[in-house]
């Protein structure tokens, strides 16, 4: 999936959990791969590792999160687990977001991505979205 933003970010300069991010777009890009091991890895390894590692959070992860969104904004996850994990990733971040400012301004832009997940068929799914419209709620950030 092309994301028109992504070439915006000097990756090389940002930072996640083991150094530089320099690899966070082929990551990224490896988020909507139809190969089930490659966007498992791509979850596991990078968003909850790198971009987010036990609630930690680097300089990667704004822009991480403001990818994230623009896919699932634009792509259908038909594998659950993935969709519940990408929106797991994003909840995660939201323990450091109360204080790093630009990375609470990215989440708080996707409240209109996660009430499309607010009446998912899958109750995990379902669950985390509530879970961001609510963080959502907490800053004000109440319209669609």
């Amino acid at each position: 999936m092309n994301i028109p933003f992504i070439d915006e970010y000097n990756w090389n300069e940002l930072q996640q959990a083991y150094g530089t991010a320099e690899h966070a777009p082929s990551w990224i890009s490896d988020l909507t791969s139809p190969d089930e091991d490659i966007r498992d890895e791509a979850i596991n390894e990078f968003l909850h590792s790198q971009a987010c590692h036990q609630y930690t959070t680097y300089s990667c992860t704004p822009p991480t999160v403001r990818c994230v969104i623009y896919i699932l904004t634009n792509y259908t996850f038909e594998d659950e687990d993935a969709l519940f994990n990408i929106l797991s990733f994003i909840y995660a971040c939201t323990y450091n977001a109360k204080t790093m400012e630009s990375l609470r301004s990215e989440i708080l832009k996707g409240r209109t991505c996660y009430l499309a997940f607010c009446n998912h068929k899958n109750e995990r799914v379902k669950s985390e979205a509530q879970k961001l419209i609510e963080y959502c709620s907490e800053f004000g950030v109440n319209g669609s």
